[in-house]
């Protein structure tokens, strides 16, 4: 075999290890904007931001929110680990809970239709869901 071949081989096979997910342009559309947990006051104190990126998701805390009481993070990086029909399975960074057979939990991000949204994980229920979290108006 000569070098370009095996070049060209050795790119294919990187180019296919690519880790960059292809989100549908409508989950985009749904999970990206301003969040609170409550209806009244909406986004007024304690609210939430998501960004979807093709490889990431970033949510930031505006005033309070943290994971546990020992990690205070308020910008959380996670991973998108894939696209499911109807939601993303994504993980934490530095995830310090444990689902139930004690692994890092595996999240997913669930659109309610276009201004609410859900958390749920791999270990809960199919339709196991957080209390939903409303668009800021």
């Amino acid at each position: 075999m000569n070098f370009r071949y095996c070049f060209l081989l050795f790119t294919l096979y990187i180019a296919g290890c690519s880790s960059t997910t292809n989100i549908p342009p409508t989950l985009v559309n749904q999970l990206t904007g301003n969040w609170d947990e409550q209806y009244e006051d909406s986004c007024k104190v304690n609210f939430h931001s998501l960004e979807v990126r093709d490889s990431g998701l970033i949510v930031k805390y505006i005033s309070e929110g943290y994971v546990t009481e020992d990690d205070a993070r308020q910008v959380f990086r996670y991973d998108i680990l894939s696209v499911e029909e109807g939601f993303l399975r994504v993980q934490l960074e530095n995830e310090s809970r444990l689902d139930s057979g004690g692994k890092a939990v595996i999240w997913h991000l669930k659109p309610q239709g276009n201004n609410q949204y859900c958390w749920g994980r791999d270990d809960w229920p199919e339709n196991g869901c957080t209390p939903v979290r409303i668009r800021c108006r």
